[in-house]
């Protein structure tokens, strides 16, 4: 996989909005180059010193979701096939009822986490927009 940056240069990145992950260049405008570095001094031994960029150092876009339910219980006239106890549930499922652009993670050793790239902190993927579901359900 890549190497992990040896050092961060101290730039604050902006701040992990969606907005500033659809753009070219993601949260470090043109490319994590200027703001990272992956050289390693060439007699430097390889186990001296840890990289100093460990994972999941940089947050990624936000994530918000709300999901919603809706639920009616219907009690059954007392039938001799059905019971005394007998009900029909009526449910419907929501999530990301409001519909909101959720950006996908990063995966590992792709062009968003290549640090070297003009792409490096640029969203790629989405995640799924508003889902619904509907639900019987008779018990007896």
């Amino acid at each position: 996989c890549d190497p992990r940056p040896t050092r961060y240069f101290g730039a604050q990145p902006l701040s992990n909005t969606n907005e500033n992950f659809l753009r070219p260049g993601g949260i470090f405008p043109g490319g994590g180059s200027a703001y990272f570095s992956t050289s390693v001094p060439f007699n430097a031994n390889p186990f001296a010193n840890r990289p100093g960029i460990g994972r999941n150092v940089f947050r990624g876009p936000k994530y918000f979701d709300l999901d919603m339910a809706f639920a009616k219980e219907f009690g059954l006239p007392n039938i001799r096939v059905l019971g005394e106890n007998a009900k029909l549930d009526l449910r419907f499922n929501f999530f990301n009822i409001l519909n909101t652009l959720n950006l996908a993670p990063f995966n590992s050793n792709s062009d968003p986490t290549r640090v070297n790239l003009q792409s490096f902190g640029t969203a790629t993927n989405a995640l799924a927009g508003r889902t619904g579901e509907f639900q019987i359900r008779l018990s007896f």
